[in-house]
């Protein structure tokens, strides 16, 4: 078993990989981000890099993930870098968001500003782990909440994993309506479809 790097070719719009035009679940149902790039093909071992920052308390692995995200950063053109948000509940109960951890990380190493507080998650929902598409979309829908700071702004959301793009979705519906005038993504690893 090996990390599975997602290099080109991949879709233009949610980089899925496997081909250099708009994969069928783009096609079929277009997402309402910009532009989606991930480091890794979700697999067995990115599965358990992740696990091991967000459950296993290896705050380290965000400063290393930084330097491996960072080139697909830097694809963007943005002005603010925002972490998918947890819900309080969620946050006090892991007592750190990796995505945070991360964005921090990313912010040393480049400079782009980050936004901590203007995208929200007042609602709390269930975890997606072991949602169908559908369900994911339902759970998160709604979730989320932007403030109108961000009007014009150009934000990357970085998120750990981009299953079905839900999550991602959810954000960009609260700050397209906060004014946003583009929504890009990065994740740390991606199921393919």
């Amino acid at each position: 078993m090996k990390l599975r790097f997602i290099t080109n070719p991949y879709c233009p719009l949610c980089g899925n990989p496997g081909g250099s035009t708009l994969c069928h679940g783009c096609r079929t149902d277009t997402p309402l981000f910009h532009k989606h790039r991930s480091l890794w093909e979700y697999g067995p071992v990115s599965r358990r890099i992740i696990f091991a920052l967000k459950h296993g308390r290896q705050r380290h692995l965000a400063k290393l993930l930084a330097h491996w995200v960072l080139p697909l950063v830097l694809e963007h053109v943005i002005d603010c870098i925002i972490p998918v948000p947890l819900h309080q509940d969620r946050l006090r109960q892991r007592g750190f968001n990796q995505c945070g951890l991360l964005v921090q990380e990313i912010r040393k190493l480049c400079g782009i500003p980050v936004d901590f507080h203007s995208l929200m998650r007042p609602l709390g929902a269930p975890s997606q782990g072991r949602f169908s598409p559908q369900q994911r979309q339902d759970n998160v829908m709604g979730a989320f909440s932007a403030h109108s700071e961000l009007e014009n702004k150009r934000v990357l959301v970085i998120d750990d994993v981009f299953t079905t793009g839900a999550t991602l979705n959810a954000c960009a519906v609260a700050l397209q309506q906060a004014g946003v005038f583009s929504v890009h993504a990065v994740t740390i690893a991606k199921v393919s479809r």
